[in-house]
């Protein structure tokens, strides 16, 4: 279990004060939920605020560290700012340096920052990292202690060809390369934990600007179509007395390489309470996929959640699906949240099969027929 920066190492003693902290610059203060939306304006959270809300949401109080979906689901409720916010997890080592190729052709555009995807990475982290040379993280020798999980944030930096990728520590100056490190492909293949994608959707990938970006014929005019806006739908509606928004974007998928729905739902403010991702897969299986469902814990029972679900329910079988599937993470799997994710689900028509998977971790794959 890790968010960026935070690793659950199972022994507290390491070379630095700031223990894996986390370095996502999106964080929060350590408040319930319910008074932070006040607070979504912010352009900066600190490092250890993220941290202390992720331990409200995460369903392992006494655990130390948390989860990266954890940090994931913080910081999609903090980016008010950014209208379409979308992340994903990538399945290896491949998939991540492909995104950092691409990320390095779009600069030459040259596009901003903003707009280009970024990854967070969880390893397993051995005791041979703490003294790493030059902050390249060797493979474990037979029998090393195993000292947890280090979740750190590429730069999108690499060297030798791809085979090393930088990344940024949280460690401080005294660490590796004045607070850079590097992991080969060959170590992630080995002990890659998870990684995630997150990007601003509101440009990029999408089904309108794939073809063309293939196609580009320069770096200006690539850059160019990456930054078209990307279409969004939106709703006004009401359940009971209360009004809500309902925001639907579309995006492409990295890991999948499959078109995907974004289903928000906002308050009569505009606050972005709950989301859902949907994967439309295609092809044979004819199955669409909820990778994501989750609604911010001040504001469930109030129906939203059913809302995401319904939307994700008429869309999928639009898009001529027969099947739709939810995943079960294992962050949503802990005895504090199950309970209430499990009757949520069979009350929508799903059926729960045991499935046990990794990158990202997942206990069960809820399915009903369309």
């Amino acid at each position: 279990m890790a968010c960026p920066g935070i690793a659950l190492i199972l022994d507290n003693t390491r070379p630095s004060a700031n223990h894996c902290q986390t370095q996502s610059e999106q964080l929060v203060l350590p408040l319930h939920p319910a008074a932070l939306i006040p607070l979504v304006t912010r352009h900066f959270y600190y490092p250890e605020e993220v941290f202390a809300l992720s331990k409200q949401i995460d369903g392992v109080p006494n655990a130390y560290g948390s989860f990266s979906l954890a940090a994931l689901r913080v910081m999609n409720f903090l980016a008010q700012r950014q209208r379409q916010w979308f992340y994903e997890p990538l399945n290896n080592s491949k998939q991540i340096f492909e995104v950092l190729r691409f990320n390095d052709l779009l600069r030459q555009g040259p596009v901003p920052e903003w707009s280009l995807p970024h990854i967070t990475v969880a390893f397993e982290a051995f005791n041979s990292i703490f003294t790493a040379p030059g902050g390249r993280v060797p493979q474990p020798k037979p029998h090393e202690a195993k000292r947890g999980e280090h979740s750190v944030i590429l730069t999108g930096g690499w060297e030798d060809a791809g085979d090393w990728l930088q990344f940024r520590n949280s460690w401080g100056p005294g660490w590796g390369d004045e607070g850079f490190g590097y992991l080969s492909q060959d170590y992630l293949d080995h002990h890659l934990v998870d990684a995630w994608l997150t990007r601003d959707a509101s440009v990029g990938l999408s089904r309108l600007t794939y073809r063309r970006l293939v196609d580009a014929r320069s770096d200006t005019e690539r850059a160019t179509i990456w930054l078209l806006p990307n279409p969004r739908w939106r709703r006004q509606s009401h359940r009971g007395s209360h009004g809500y928004q309902l925001v639907v974007y579309e995006t492409l998928s990295t890991a999948e390489g499959c078109p995907v729905q974004v289903i928000e739902v906002r308050t009569g403010f505009g606050i972005r309470v709950g989301w859902a991702h949907l994967f439309h897969l295609g092809g044979n299986s004819r199955t669409s996929l909820l990778k994501e469902l989750y609604v911010w814990p001040p504001f469930r029972r109030r129906g939203y959640g059913t809302i995401l679900e319904s939307v994700a329910t008429e869309n999928a079988r639009a898009w001529g699906s027969r099947r739709l599937q939810v995943l079960l993470h294992e962050m949503d799997a802990q005895p504090a949240s199950r309970i209430a994710g499990d009757r949520f689900a069979e009350r929508s028509g799903y059926q729960w099969y045991w499935h046990k998977s990794a990158r990202p971790d997942i206990e069960a794959i809820g399915e009903k027929m369309l």
